[in-house]
């Protein structure tokens, strides 16, 4: 006589966890399986499932994001340091085109082979501009003035006309009496400037 054997209700649920494992663990071993979603208007899309293999940023749209700006040849600090060099070379003078002598003075030494080809190179070169501090304060209509001077350079650079310059290209040196700026085309002797050229200032 046959014993028939009777699984126990515990016995099929483990069996059947383990038959689910099995499948699941065979699914993802040949390949990657995919979810399929439900979106409006009965269309469907599908989701992949991402590992962490395969997972990637999205790019963001970095062009719609940058502004341009117009390029300049000097920069704000530029700008800035010219400002601190007339408050320590130029507040005291009378005349705004001899301020912006100043200006000219340090950007002829720029555009010179003579010396560095920087702003902060000329204005930071040993023994040359005693009176540039950079812990000057920078007034407000000093700043104008070396951008206004700086913007004229620029557009002379690009265009190859005169745009306003009070000194001529060859001046690179100049002293000071407490009153007035002297300008000069060498270091010693030289040609003393005599203001010869029309101005855009006032004074």
């Amino acid at each position: 006589m046959r014993r028939h054997l009777r699984a126990s209700p515990l016995t099929v649920f483990v069996a059947g966890v383990l038959a689910g494992a099995l499948i699941t663990f065979l699914a993802l071993w040949h390949g990657q399986p995919s979810a399929t979603l439900t979106g409006g208007e009965g269309e469907t899309m599908s989701e992949s499932i991402v590992t962490e293999e395969t997972f990637v940023l999205p790019i963001a749209n970095l062009e719609a994001e940058t502004a341009t700006e117009e390029s300049h040849i000097y920069t704000t600090a530029d700008a800035e340091m010219l400002a601190r060099l007339l408050y320590g070379e130029a507040r005291g003078v009378a005349s705004e085109t001899e301020r912006a002598a100043v200006v000219w003075c340090v950007l002829n030494r720029v555009d010179s082979d003579e010396f560095p080809d920087t702003i902060s190179g000329v204005v930071l070169q040993a023994y040359q501009f005693g009176g540039y501090s950079s812990t000057a304060p920078i007034d407000s209509a000093l700043l104008a003035l070396a951008e206004d001077v700086l913007a004229r350079w620029e557009t002379e650079k690009k265009t190859g006309e005169d745009a306003g310059r009070v000194l001529p290209k060859e001046y690179t040196y100049f002293s000071g009496d407490g009153s007035r700026n002297h300008f000069r085309d060498a270091y010693i002797g030289g040609t003393k400037w005599d203001w010869s050229l029309p101005t855009p200032y006032t004074s």
